[in-house]
């Protein structure tokens, strides 16, 4: 049987579907004699209707693997409505902490400090500071916490607090790459200033905009690397309100901000309130009613310009896709989910009905959820998990295997598996 199976598979196998050495044999083939003239026929037929023992054993192994296949793809379709509990892991929190993913554990933030935690709620470490109104921002490595309207900032990976330090001007909005770096809109009497920090406070680099000029700065965000800003700016005209995106590049080391500039592009009668890199090479602006994806920071074109039609509840992203959230279709209907890709391409386009808090894109899985509601659907528009959670969601977070989740609340860390 093994000399057969050997026989079998060194005959049939891809590896020797085609022999160089009988390609003249393949190419007249059609001319020779017992093919033209049937003569074999009638002996072929009667060989092939006795089957071997090798030829039933890769039938019924083929048959196997397709019923194996078939399964796989329906439970990667079918939507789980319920879950089983993993593990239960208690703490209690102060009112008003918040919490931000970091690889595969989770910041834990609020008005006091600072705290790095496992999925098992163990606490890795820990910092203090005091600040009023928190907010928080993060890259792949890093994250950045930072006081608004007020001068505190605190910069952490997984290893613990990079760095604490205070501006002397008030912060607006702010934004960190993986090595720590922070960009901050500054409120500068009448004009907003653009200043680049490392994660020790010192000053990297600084941008003065002039509202005559260029207009307000609204959004702003680096890339991974930190040598990459695009910033958005809006201007009010006569009865106009026209966005201006402007490209920096810091990997040089010039003082001059005006070197640093290394393209714009202004939009009429449209605002742009968020913009982001995908990745280090692809920035991408979120207008009120479409996205662009450019071409880089030097001399940048839309290589992507997606109409979306409609107003825009809530934008998220990986580094693979965007997506929206906008009104539905009717009361059954109240939100429609819709993925791109940045080549511009729609993925999916899906409705549902539950109401959502947050949203975010999860290790390849969009993740949606209010205080106790959870919902997660792949980027292909297939609603995967669907369920009420018994507790205040604060946060949801997608864990290693198939149908398993973190589930985040004032009570502490729940693992959990959709079922």
């Amino acid at each position: 049987m093994k000399e057969k199976l050997k026989d079998f598979f060194s005959r049939f196998s891809l590896w020797t579907l085609w022999d160089e050495d009988n390609e003249d044999e393949w190419e007249d083939f059609d001319t020779r004699d017992d093919y033209v003239s049937g003569a074999d026929e009638k002996k072929e037929t009667a060989s092939s209707l006795s089957l071997s023992p090798t030829v039933i054993w890769i039938i019924v192994i083929g048959l196997a693997a397709a019923a194996i296949a078939g399964y796989q793809v329906s439970s990667r379709r079918h939507l789980y409505t319920s879950y089983k509990t993993e593990g239960s892991f208690p703490g209690e929190d102060i009112t008003g902490t918040s919490y931000v993913r970091l690889g595969n554990d989770f910041v834990k933030y609020g008005a006091d400090g600072i705290t790095l935690v496992s999925a098992s709620n163990e606490t890795l470490w820990s910092s203090a500071y005091t600040m009023k109104t928190t907010v928080a921002d993060s890259s792949s490595e890093a994250v950045l916490i930072y006081e608004q309207q007020g001068s505190q900032v605190a910069v952490a990976d997984k290893g613990g607090v990079l760095g604490q330090f205070e501006t002397d001007l008030p912060i607006l909005k702010g934004c960190v790459a993986g090595n720590g770096v922070c960009a901050f809109l500054l409120k500068n009497d009448e004009d907003t200033l653009i200043r680049l920090y490392s994660p020790d406070g010192t000053i990297l680099a600084e941008v003065k905009p002039t509202l005559e000029e260029t207009g307000q700065p609204i959004a702003l965000d680096l890339s991974e690397g930190a040598t990459k800003l695009m910033v958005s700016m809006v201007k009010a005209g006569a009865g106009t309100v026209d966005s201006t995106v402007i490209f920096y590049d810091f990997s040089s080391t010039s003082e001059s901000a005006a070197k640093h500039v290394t393209g714009s592009i202004t939009y009429k009668d449209e605002v742009i309130p968020e913009v982001f890199f995908a990745d280090d090479r692809t920035p991408v602006a979120v207008s009120n009613d479409r996205i662009l994806v450019f071409s880089g920071v030097k001399d940048p074109t839309a290589k992507a310009d997606i109409s979306v039609g409609g107003e825009i509840t809530s934008t998220f992203h990986d580094e693979d896709y965007v997506a929206l959230v906008q009104p539905g279709d009717d009361a059954q209907n109240r939100y429609r989910l819709t993925v791109y890709n940045y080549r511009g391409r729609q993925m999916s386009s899906t409705l549902f009905n539950e109401s959502y808090d947050e949203a975010v894109f999860d290790s390849g899985e969009i993740l949606l959820w209010s205080s106790g509601h959870m919902m997660a659907f792949t980027p292909g528009g297939v609603m995967r998990f669907d369920s009420d959670f018994d507790g205040k969601i604060v946060l949801m977070a997608k864990t290693p295997g198939f149908r398993n989740y973190c589930v985040l609340s004032a009570s502490g860390i729940t693992r959990i598996k959709a079922e």
